[in-house]
């Protein structure tokens, strides 16, 4: 850096440089450096609008970044104009100079438009006493469609380390006739109590007019969902997850064979009076019957046994593992970090379209696809065949 005075001339009206020393206080930067200083880097909209982009299906500022030296031509991080640390400010500058008072107001507009949009679009909302937003729910109008096709069965789940606050996301998980994941909505919620889950479940009923209810809930096992069910939708079943009580018979019981026992009791037996005769056996063989973990099981047997389960259409689910791969998907879809809600918004509105382009994938394949005949029974196989979609029968 050269030091060098400059005085206005007030009477002139113009600048003039009154001491100028050429000797640099620093070395001068070399052609390989020059591309960091300060006046040569600079975010142009062009490489702000392609990050932009990029973020909106999942891609990271740092590999948009990557990507725009490896666009460059040839010169890399040299020619690219400006550094990653840059870049990360830009984007911050742009969030911080948005039009929007807060993250909510900035989700709610965004919700707002999609409203516009989709005249059967739904979102409800509660405030705390300083009209801070607590809980929101919504879904778009297919999913009301979707709902009321394949609502019968009901994943209800939480997923975490989502969103910038530490609120859970909650999903509403359904199964459609290609045995596909589907999404009927949406819900982030101030806390996980009983009548907070009220709250949601009364109004993902509300957003459905009130009309069709499932026959069953699956859920985790969390009792705060079981009194939110209880009270919201008393004639369904609800079913605790398999793969959760597998998980739990892991870290309870003795051995791998008491262990298989108890998955044997929870899947295998078709009748209430077998699986009661097969609880004995496996009572009586390990030495469980004062045992803390059975005893507890056994008194919610009902919600968890397939005996129990006999009479109720549960659509090839008995476990929140299909939430579990939506949980997955959905932070596939959010990519890394915590996000805003402003941001969750609209990426669980692409989220939304990612899966119903699953489902016309599915379709489609169903309409020009054909299972080869297996058996010799051509005639029940084949009209099998044209009943099921291709998903389900193969």
């Amino acid at each position: 850096m050269a030091k060098f005075r400059v005085n206005y001339m007030v009477d002139e009206g113009y600048y003039a440089v009154r001491a100028f020393d050429e000797d640099h206080s620093h070395q001068c930067a070399n052609p390989r450096q020059a591309a960091f200083i300060r006046s040569h880097r600079n975010v142009d909209e062009a490489a702000l609008g392609n990050t932009n982009t990029m973020t909106k299906v999942s891609i990271r500022p740092c590999h948009a970044f990557e990507y725009m030296v490896e666009q460059s031509g040839g010169g890399g991080y040299i020619t690219v104009g400006f550094t990653r640390k840059d870049l990360y400010n830009k984007l911050d500058q742009q969030r911080r100079t948005t039009p929007f008072e807060s993250d909510s107001e900035g989700a709610l507009s965004y919700m707002s438009a999609l409203a516009a949009k989709d005249p059967h679009f739904y979102c409800r909302f509660s405030v705390d006493d300083e009209d801070r937003l607590v809980n929101i729910f919504w879904r778009d109008g297919n999913s009301y469609v979707d709902y009321m096709c394949w609502g019968d069965v009901l994943v209800f789940d939480s997923t975490y380390n989502t969103n910038v606050y530490g609120r859970p996301l909650v999903l509403f998980v359904g199964s459609n006739n290609h045995r596909g994941s589907i999404l009927f909505g949406v819900g982030i919620l101030g806390d996980e109590t009983a009548d907070t889950y009220t709250w949601l479940l009364s109004t993902f009923l509300d957003s459905m007019n009130k009309g069709k209810k499932p026959t069953a809930v699956i859920t985790d096992g969390a009792e705060s969902m079981h009194i939110a069910i209880g009270r919201v939708m008393p004639k369904a079943r609800h079913c605790l997850c398999s793969w959760h009580l597998s998980r739990n018979d892991h870290t309870n019981l003795n051995s791998k064979d008491a262990e298989k026992a108890f998955n044997w009791c929870m899947n295998k037996f078709q009748t209430v009076q077998h699986f009661e005769e097969m609880w004995e056996v496996m009572l009586l063989e390990f030495e469980l019957r004062n045992h803390f973990w059975t005893t507890w099981m056994y008194g919610r047997r009902q919600l968890w046994a397939q005996a129990f389960f006999r009479d109720v259409h549960m659509a090839g689910m008995r476990s929140t593992q299909r939430s579990e791969s939506m949980n997955n998907f959905v932070k596939d879809t959010l990519g890394a970090g915590k996000k805003k809600m402003v941001d969750i918004v609209p990426q669980m509105d692409r989220a939304h379209m990612r899966l119903r382009n699953n489902q016309v994938r599915d379709d489609f394949n169903t309409m020009n696809s054909f299972p080869v005949i297996e058996t010799h029974l051509d005639d029940l196989e084949g009209h099998a065949a044209s009943t099921y979609t291709y998903d389900v029968y193969k």
